[in-house]
């Protein structure tokens, strides 16, 4: 047993004891984990990074121009409402990867640990003690409750939430209570705002409220009207947005099958933490295996987007199965032997490698490591050594190995001082973002890599495509460029290529390219 007996030790000296032991744990994990990596980060992994990083600034700067910028961000695609419980740490820890990591953990991950130990404490009454001590250092022991922080983006903070909801619903479900009522539905509100795909869970709570006990749905109603209520006066400008843009469609490029998104969630877990997981969740209350499969069902055959974000929407579900698991199994061979198996899933999700298609334990999600750092390194400075600060450059590539991020970031990391490249933003997405023929009209350098360079699968990504497929087949405003003789070798045998503008292209090329390219991506 991880817990001390109450006639060897007062329970709040072990108390201390154990929530001290994890959060040397967190800082252990965090440093090991970080300073292992060698890496460019770029999109949503670094995005979260710069904007907590930009408001603690503004704090440290000019305090009364923080809350402005927090609801300036709400009308953003992404705002910066997570960052407000952060700006102590990273005032402490400083600007690098590592105390951004180590913020997002002590802040978000350990408070989620701390409230699923707690929501398990209500569930499990005859043993509230060990549940809420095993359930906690469950989280801190499950690679796939990891992935989101140490990738840098805070959704385990939506999760938190989600948790804190289901602790005031669990002893209530018939939300007999109207104090309970109000403080659910501020808590759907809030995590909805925090981050906008947890929406989907708060519709499953929904519709878990009233499939729960029909005679629910006029409370239920109650609670989303304050959820609505408190996004009308907190978050209005996120509301209107929401309301007004079809993200399904926006992010359909995103979508794969049904069975895709299954796959993924299956291996994401892995087979073994689902099966210990399923055989458990028979004790857990109706609610918690309701909520957690709607909200399952609506991700696989609705939503249909892969992602490790997207599995905090029942992450509590799998962690609780686990417990509930751990708790009820008699035999103590079996017990020691979950134990056992839950060390060695552990450090192979962190600092495994994926061997074949292993789907039996969790996904490993390593320390990012670029083999062909230095070769980033040189681009940069041949770049920088070619160009001047108003020359545009016009990345083609789409991918983890190359895109235009990455190497605007790369630039700003190498390069501190003095002018910084002029990295266009390319369009990535056929679904989101727009046709590549005004940027590429302006660009006196477009890089390119072969093989294509892509994320998402070609077909919907042909705003990439067709770039590369006008240099590949020397469409007309190719002969624009040549290409120079420097060539670098990426990760992955990929071969990236430098062309350079020789004349500008004429109006009758570029009409003739606009239609070229029309054909191409909405054929």
């Amino acid at each position: 047993m991880i817990w001390a007996p109450d006639n060897k030790m007062p329970k709040a000296v072990s108390d201390l004891g154990f929530f001290s032991l994890m959060v040397a744990l967190i800082f252990i994990l965090v440093f090991t984990y970080v300073s292992r990596e060698r890496y460019f980060y770029f999109w949503d992994n670094l995005y979260y990074q710069n904007s907590a990083f930009h408001l603690a600034d503004t704090f440290r700067t000019s305090l009364p121009s923080v809350i402005p910028l927090v609801s300036r961000t709400l009308s953003y695609e992404y705002n910066n409402i997570f960052a407000l419980p952060l700006i102590p740490l990273i005032l402490v820890f400083g600007g690098s990867r590592l105390g951004y990591i180590t913020s997002l953990a002590l802040v978000y991950q350990l408070a989620y640990a701390i409230a699923l130990g707690y929501l398990a404490s209500r569930i499990f009454k005859t043993t509230p003690r060990p549940a809420f001590w095993i359930t906690a250092f469950m989280v801190i022991f499950t690679p796939f409750s990891w992935v989101t922080t140490l990738r840098g983006t805070p959704d385990i903070g939506g999760a938190l939430l989600l948790v804190l909801a289901l602790s005031i619903y669990i002893p209530d479900p018939l939300l007999k209570s109207y104090r309970r009522i109000i403080i659910l539905g501020i808590l759907l509100g809030v995590m909805v705002l925090f981050r906008r795909h947890f929406a989907y869970p708060a519709l499953a709570f929904f519709i878990s409220l009233v499939l729960y006990s029909p005679k629910n749905i006029y409370r239920a109603g109650l609670t989303a009207g304050v959820s609505l209520c408190f996004l009308l006066v907190f978050g209005r400008p996120f509301l209107i947005r929401a309301l007004t843009t079809n993200y399904l469609v926006l992010y359909s490029s995103y979508m794969v099958s049904p069975w895709s998104v299954f796959i993924y969630f299956l291996t994401f877990f892995g087979l073994i933490v689902w099966t210990l997981s399923i055989l458990g969740m028979k004790y857990l209350p109706r609610q918690v295996n309701l909520l957690a499969l709607i909200s399952l069902f609506i991700w696989i055959f609705i939503v249909r987007q892969p992602g490790s974000q997207y599995a905090l929407h029942f992450n509590f579900l799998i962690i609780l199965g686990l417990v509930s698991h751990l708790l009820h199994h008699r035999l103590r061979f079996a017990g020691i032997f979950m134990v056992l198996f839950l060390c060695v899933n552990f450090f192979w999700g962190l600092f495994g490698y994926r061997i074949g298609n292993n789907i039996l334990l969790s996904a490993p999600t390593p320390p990012l490591v670029r083999t062909d750092y230095d070769q980033i390194v040189q681009l940069v400075a041949y770049l920088r050594t070619i160009t001047t600060a108003s020359d545009p450059i016009y990345v083609v590539d789409s991918s983890l190995i190359m895109n235009d991020d990455l190497l605007f970031e790369a630039d700003k990391i190498l390069n501190t001082d003095g002018p910084k490249l002029h990295i266009l933003i390319s369009p990535q997405v056929d679904s989101r973002d727009w046709l590549p023929l005004q940027d590429l009209l302006q660009a006196e350098y477009v890089v390119l890599s072969q093989p294509f360079q892509h994320h998402l699968p070609e077909s919907k990504q042909k705003v990439v495509s067709v770039v590369y497929t006008a240099f590949m087949d020397n469409w007309d405003i190719a002969k624009d460029f040549l290409p120079l003789p420097r060539t670098f070798d990426l990760a992955g045998g990929v071969r990236l290529r430098i062309y350079h503008r020789i004349r500008p292209t004429s109006p009758e090329i570029a009409e003739k390219t606009a239609i070229q390219i029309s054909s191409y991506v909405y054929q």
